[in-house]
């Protein structure tokens, strides 16, 4: 209801569903009922582990509702984005995320569930490199539509 309040006071509003119907026995369907909700687009992974594992569905999906965008989401990487934009996907989110360099002045020493090793015990940040390759990867895919 909230989306459809959304869409009903900005027309160009877009809502996403993020993801929900990876749970759904049948994906394909789940997606029957989003645009009278107002959901404008739905990222997915196609019910699997990643997006291009899930490739076959989420050609289903696009299949089943072309008003609806179908955004590929869940282990993207940029090799992956032809072949999912192929499968019909309208659109893709991937993190683009690496390790970030820890930065200890002292020696390592584990405080709990943050890691085994120092080499793990860091957060993650969106990479610049895996932006750009992803950026060019879809122009790429675009040009040759």
């Amino acid at each position: 209801a909230l989306a459809g309040a959304a869409r009903d006071t900005d027309p160009a509003a877009q809502v996403t569903l993020h993801r929900a119907v990876d749970q759904a026995s049948d994906p394909v369907a789940a997606l029957a009922a989003l645009p009278g909700l107002g959901i404008t687009r739905v990222l997915t992974s196609g019910g699997a582990p990643t997006a291009i594992e899930g490739s076959a569905v989420l050609a289903a999906m696009a299949a089943a509702n072309p008003g609806l965008d179908v955004a590929a989401g869940g282990g993207v990487r940029p090799d992956d984005i032809a072949g999912l934009l192929a499968a019909g996907a309208r659109s893709v989110h991937l993190s683009a995320k690496s390790r970030a360099t820890p930065r200890r002045a002292a020696g390592w020493v584990p405080l709990g569930a943050g890691g085994t090793s120092a080499d793990d015990d860091t957060h993650f940040v969106t990479d610049g490199t895996v932006v750009a390759a992803a950026r060019r990867a879809l122009d790429a895919a675009v040009a040759t539509e």
